[in-house]
């Protein structure tokens, strides 16, 4: 079975069990992850297929990131509160350094009312938390799931990619189906596929 038809299989999956755990917050937060990995692997293989190669590693570090927390929480149900505290943290920064002439678009995109009731809402949730579930870098986040070295090689070199930094705006010239980063992009998806499908089976049946 090629890469594309297993991610269209295991969306088929995930879009069915969706609509049956919104009410049990870590499984719906499972699906959410799932659902974004896969969104993530079926555009990196688009982009290669399409020889539209430069965007592959931008899309691949949000695809890693998405697969360190998708694996820490299914290895613990405890993660979750971590991820609730990084939500909080990014919120509440927001909230309290929000240009006044940004308030409308911000209150359209995030589909919000009330700012005022909701920043108290995030405060409460805040202090609701346990101390033991502080906010999470995103260092430790690989450090957590035993990609420390993944993290401070081929990460690095993603970020660099992500921020358009001169090393990976000259490396985009010369890209092709054999290059390092791209083959390793395309050939650790299988991999995570079966993770998530491993998951899906121990969670969900």
């Amino acid at each position: 079975m090629s890469l594309a038809e297993r991610i269209i299989n295991l969306r088929g999956d995930v879009d069915r069990l969706i609509p049956l755990h919104k009410q049990n917050l870590y499984k719906h937060t499972l699906l959410a992850y799932s659902s974004s990995l896969l969104d993530l692997a079926d555009a990196i293989v688009t982009l290669s297929e399409s020889g539209k190669l430069s965007g592959i590693p931008i899309l691949y570090r949000t695809f890693s990131e998405t697969f360190v927390d998708f694996h820490n929480l299914s290895s613990d149900r405890a993660y979750g509160y971590r991820l609730q505290s990084n939500r909080l943290k990014e919120w509440i920064k927001v909230l309290d350094n929000l240009d006044p002439k940004h308030l409308e678009w911000l209150k359209e995109s995030a589909e919000l009312d009330d700012l005022i009731e909701f920043k108290a809402q995030l405060a409460k949730e805040k202090a609701d938390l346990s101390d033991q579930f502080k906010p999470i870098k995103i260092g430790n986040k690989f450090d957590l799931a035993g990609l420390k070295d993944f993290y401070d090689t081929v990460y690095n070199e993603l970020c660099s990619d992500s921020h358009s930094n001169l090393r990976s705006v000259f490396s985009r010239l010369n890209l092709d189906d054999d290059d390092p980063k791209i083959h390793l992009c395309i050939s650790t998806l299988p991999q995570a596929l079966t993770e998530l499908e491993i998951t899906l089976i121990k969670v969900f049946q």
